[in-house]
């Protein structure tokens, strides 16, 4: 069965675009053609049309009815003119780009020079490096740019201008066109700015998207991998150009898109994805290029093109369906040996019979502005030496993009143009088995083949022989096999990559964002320039050309900069100052000086340059605030006035550069802001700043301080909120309360007591056996020592005593002991707190020498060692009822007991009348006078308080608020959690944590 045969076969099984009643359409043709001959480049001219170079890809064509086109990947696409018109002496163009839509527009070319725009589409910069304006700053140039979309309008513009031939119907739908403005100018200057006579424009875009049968819809790139560039893949391309209505049309419901099935466009296009390396470090996609063709161009022609740029092959597959197989080396599958051969014939051309020695591909090169470039001959050096020859084989592959690329198809198609055998062979039936194959494996042990593998370039069927006739040629792994840094070669070089040792560097090189106002009063963001002029070609003819570019920072992708035309500085057109996520952009610009014979030198770069487009700072917020509000935080503050306030952003943390965003939003001068958040547990500091449209932040932030509890304990208020306490201990304890009442227990409206176990020595504190009189009756245990000259009155209160002394004193010292020595064992060096209320009830101290509360040593026999003095309180003892404590560490080598007393000192005999209120006289063990131990006859002692919790995880601090305001912060941790009992006080109003 011939292809011819088998494409009819398959078109009346319904795939359409064919066949028709009378035989093979002119797409059917092609394709029967290309499954005879495999597809295959470098092999002869299979379809005769010479592609479109470059050049013609980025002309301006004036015609009548100009041939429709269309374009895929990133490309510099030209012109044809629809319309053109002159208006009130400007010109007015509607150049057509091609079939849309597309993806979008990257760089904009008037005349081949680059063109930054405004958003009006006025051309951007100032006279002095924009030839595009003139010193009155009229501007010469608008251009728009519609996509080719089925829903886009027609120019607004051209409607207003010539009403009666150009109305809202000319939409252009689905068409890529513009909207060109050619002002004119002055006669002299006219030359200058439109070299062309009429201006030509040319765009570098990204074209139309394709069907990506993996995602299952139309795409230029892929969200998820910017790696990944559908529109740019060569098999997707293919793919889309078969099945497009304006290419060979083919239903795409007879193309291989099932990942299952062998020879499908999905393997295809993964395999276009791959990254591989490149020479020197670099990597580049396996598969990825341009295509563009006109409407009017065989379908056959652009079929090969294709093909030829990824090394593929079509083949129609027994279901009816077309498949691919991309340029990827397959081992064969099945082995033909001599049982199943009935004819071969075939010849060694690996000798002067070679088609080719040398392989040189034309391809695009988007780095030298899209234009042709040729690679790097891959050559058989040992065949050219012994031939005396060279058999040059050129190659037109302007889909093709990239140096590296371009060799792989070189070193593939030199090495199918050098097979060492070529021929036909003729098998039975068992044939059959490479229909869908294109490589196959042979043996023909009289030829020395044995098990040698070979590509099918064309396979058909003698139906009344029965016999597979099929035309191979050696081919093995090794031609796709390829080593960058040893068979890459050199790039084709640029003026631009030549040696820049010769190019003096840039001196003073500076670059920056400036900002300037359109004619509507906006601001815009550019890029500016500067540099200095190189001393060594100052004042000389032989002039120095710069070359200024800018790229988002670390994009590497350059857009030329106007030069001025002093050539020391150069401005960008307005930049962008966000991305879609509203992040500020940073760009960076770089300059190189250029010799007149082209060689460029070394950049200059200034990275990292924030666009910026408003540098006035807003004025800060105010009334900043963070407050408990339920189960969250409340936090927010009111914008200042400024007008160009643009945002207010909140922080959380120790200081506003190193917080954690909370809240950024839109906001205007004057404008109150807050939101309620859930904040993690601890202490919270919120922070307030504003920014205007370019991000200038306002300067010195505000903030409010919040803290976030895991646990709040009022013991004041008795009111608590967060895991529960245990309360245990303090069993024979007393607390007071804010009116200076004790009461037993251990929480009052003052807080709660939190102390160590102590023991009150003084075995009656209550003053219990008092008998009122004069003298009257101290309580029990209580004694004087000396008061001579003195009467003593005593009257009995309700736990206390107030004791009279009248008189002039015939003593100096004077004691009133609140026990007997003895009472209470006691060591060197041990510490004792004693501790009394005691106030002046009526009469006056002054008199007295000194009065001070004491502890006194005994000896283990009983008499006094010496006494420690507590401070003194004569100054101090007022109607007010105070507690007073005296701390003392003992001394005495042989101290064996203690007792505590108050001291009267009174030298001089002085004249005295003085009535004070002693209450709760109290001796322990302890560093630190604790709260009042009732006793009533025998010493009384105190369990330690014990107040326990679990904390939760994330605590870091526990805050304890005291009695008297003052706090103390502790550091804590999860888990179990006592109260300690050495706090800096020990009366708690208020505990917390975080």
């Amino acid at each position: 069965m011939s292809p011819q045969a088998l494409v009819l076969l398959v078109a009346a099984a319904g795939v359409p675009g064919l066949a028709t009643a009378t035989g093979l359409t002119a797409l059917g043709s092609a394709l029967a053609g290309a499954i005879s001959l495999g597809i295959t480049f470098g092999l002869g001219a299979i379809f005769r049309k010479d592609p479109p170079k470059p050049k013609a890809q980025k002309a301006v064509v004036r015609q009548d009815v100009p041939v429709r086109s269309k374009h895929y990947g990133r490309l510099r696409v030209g012109s044809k003119w629809l319309t053109l018109e002159t208006i009130k002496g400007d010109l007015y163009h509607i150049p057509y780009f091609g079939q849309g839509p597309w993806d979008g527009v990257e760089q904009h070319y008037a005349d081949d020079r680059y063109v930054e725009l405004n958003p009006d589409g006025t051309a951007a910069g100032g006279a002095l490096n924009n030839p595009y304006v003139d010193l009155d700053g009229d501007n010469h140039l608008t251009l728009k740019i519609k996509l080719g979309t089925e829903d886009q309008t027609a120019f607004p513009e051209m409607i207003a201008l010539a009403p009666t031939i150009y109305t809202s119907a000319h939409r252009c739908r689905g068409m890529v066109v513009g909207f060109f403005r050619q002002g004119m100018t002055s006669d002299k200057s006219f030359g200058k700015v439109w070299p062309n006579r009429y201006g030509q424009i040319t765009l570098v875009a990204r074209a139309c998207p394709v069907f990506d049968p993996r995602v299952g819809s139309y795409r230029w790139s892929d969200p998820d991998d910017a790696t990944k560039n559908p529109g740019r893949n060569l098999p997707l391309i293919l793919r889309e150009y078969l099945t497009d209505p304006d290419g060979a049309q083919i239903d795409a419901a007879y193309v291989e898109d099932d990942p299952a099935e062998y020879g499908n466009f999905c393997f295809a296009a993964d395999y276009a994805d791959e990254i591989i390396a490149t020479k020197g470090g670099g990597s580049t996609q396996r598969y990825y290029g341009q295509f563009s063709y006109d409407f009017d161009m065989e379908p056959g022609d652009n079929v090969k093109r294709l093909l030829q740029a990824f090394a593929g092959r079509l083949f129609l597959k027994p279901n009816g369906k077309i498949g691919v197989w991309p340029g990827k080396w397959i081992e064969p599958e099945i082995h033909i040996t001599e049982e199943h051969l009935t004819f071969y014939d075939l010849d060694d051309r690996s000798g002067p019979l070679r088609d080719a020695n040398e392989v040189v591909v034309k391809y695009t090169k988007p780095a030298s502005r899209y234009g042709e470039a040729t690679s790097d001959p891959w050559r058989d050096e040992d065949d050219i030496s012994d031939m005396g020859l060279i058999k040059n084989v050129p190659i037109d592959a302007y889909e093709i993009q990239n140096h590296n690329h371009a060799r792989r198809i070189a070193k593939i198609t030199a090495r199918r143009g050098a097979p060492r055998w070529q021929g036909q062979i003729r098998t039975t039936l068992f044939g059959m088995q490479c229909w869908d194959q294109w490589t196959v494996r042979l043996t023909i042990e009289e030829l020395d083949i044995v098990a040698e593998s070979f590509e099918i370039t064309a396979i058909s069927l003698d139906d009344e022989q029965m016999e597979v006739t099929m035309t191979i040629a050696s081919l093995d792994a090794e031609a796709f096999a390829f080593d960058p840094e040893t068979e890459e070669g050199t790039e084709p070089v640029d003026p631009q990559d030549l040696d820049p040792q010769d190019t003096p560097e840039p001196v003073n090189f500076e670059a920056h964002c400036e900002q300037r106002k359109l004619s509507t009063g906006a601001s815009v963001a550019v890029l500016v320039a500067s540099w200095e002029e190189d001393p060594n070609y100052e004042g000389k003819a032989r002039r120095l050309e710069p070359q200024c570019e800018y790229s988002l920072a670390d994009a590497d992708r350059w857009y030329p900069m106007a030069i001025a035309y002093d050539h020391l500085n150069a401005e960008s057109g307005p930049v962008a100052e966000r991305d879609e996520a509203g992040n500020l952009l940073r760009y960076d610009v770089q300059m190189r000086w250029t010799l007149p014979s082209g060689t460029p030198g070394n950049w200059a770069v200034e990275e990292n340059i924030p666009a910026i487009s408003d540098a006035s700072p807003p004025s800060p917020p105010e009334d900043v605030f963070a407050e408990i509000s339920g189960a969250q935080v409340r936090y927010g503050a009111t914008t200042g006035d400024s007008a160009n306030t643009a945002s207010i952003e909140f922080r959380d943390g120790a200081s506003f550069a190193g917080a954690t965003p909370l809240l950024k939003r839109n906001a205007g001068p004057n404008q109150p802001i807050s939101k309620r958040a859930a904040l993690a547990m601890g202490l919270h500091r919120i922070w307030a700043e504003t920014a205007n449209g370019s991000g200038v932040a306002s300067g010195a932030p505000i903030s409010a301080s919040i803290e976030v509890l895991g646990g709040d304990y009022d013991f004041a208020a008795d009111v608590s909120s967060g895991p529960a306490l245990t309360i245990s201990g303090g069993a024979n304890g007393r607390v007071q309360d804010i009116a200076g009442a004790w009461s037993a227990g251990r929480r009052s409206d003052k807080g709660r007591l939190i102390e160590p176990a102590s023991t009150n020595v003084v075995r009656n504190s209550v003053a219990a056996g008092a008998a009122s009189g004069s003298p009257g009756t101290p309580p029990t245990n209580w004694s004087t020592t000396n008061f001579g000259g003195l009467t003593r009155t005593i009257t009995v209160g309700s736990g206390y005593v107030d004791i009279r002394w009248v008189g002039t004193a015939s003593n100096t010292v004077n004691r009133l002991f609140f026990d007997a020595g003895g009472i209470a064992a006691a060591a060197v060096g041990e510490a004792w707190s004693a501790s009394l209320d005691v106030a002046l009830i009526a009469g006056s101290l002054g008199p007295v020498g000194s009065v001070r509360l004491l502890v006194a040593q005994y000896s283990g026999g009983g008499s006094v060692l010496s006494v420690l003095q507590g401070p003194e309180l004569k100054a101090s003892l007022d109607a007010t009822l105070r507690r007073w404590s005296a701390p003392v560490t003992l001394d005495q080598a042989t101290v064996a007991s203690v007792a505590p007393a108050f001291l009267f000192n009174m030298p001089g005999n002085p004249a005295v009348d003085f009535t004070l209120r002693f209450r709760q006289p109290q001796l322990e063990k302890a560093a630190v006078a604790s709260s009042i131990i009732e006793t009533a006859g025998a010493a009384v002692t105190r369990t330690a308080d014990d107040v326990s919790l679990t904390l939760p995880a994330g605590v870091s601090t526990m805050i304890f608020t005291f009695d008297d305001a003052s706090e103390q912060s502790v550091a804590v941790s999860a888990g179990a959690y006592a109260v300690p009992t050495t706090l800096n006080r020990k009366q708690i109003r208020r505990m917390r944590f975080y």
